[in-house]
């Protein structure tokens, strides 16, 4: 989404503008598949690192930036008011 605004200002072309946000939104789409219970407290959520679709899934972080512990720091979760928070 950030992109988006950059291509605008810049005065690119709103193909890859429009490219941008749909990159985004299918990010956006696929990290809900990521939130699982947490296996310490099953009452709290976490994003997995991995997820196969079949109901198996890693839990870890990756040190390279940007992580799953990064996507607070760079806006790429939902934050909204009254949404549950997600323990990573």
């Amino acid at each position: 989404r950030d992109l988006n605004g950059t291509l605008a200002h810049l005065g690119r072309g709103k193909t890859l503008a429009a490219l941008a946000v749909e990159l985004a939104i299918q990010v956006a789409e696929g990290l809900k598949h990521a939130l699982v219970p947490s296996p310490l407290n099953a009452s709290e959520t976490i994003l997995a690192y991995e997820v196969d679709g079949y109901g198996s899934r890693v839990i870890m972080d990756d040190a390279n930036a940007p992580s799953l512990l990064s996507l607070p720091y760079l806006e790429s979760v939902p934050s909204a008011a009254g949404d549950e928070e997600v323990f990573l």
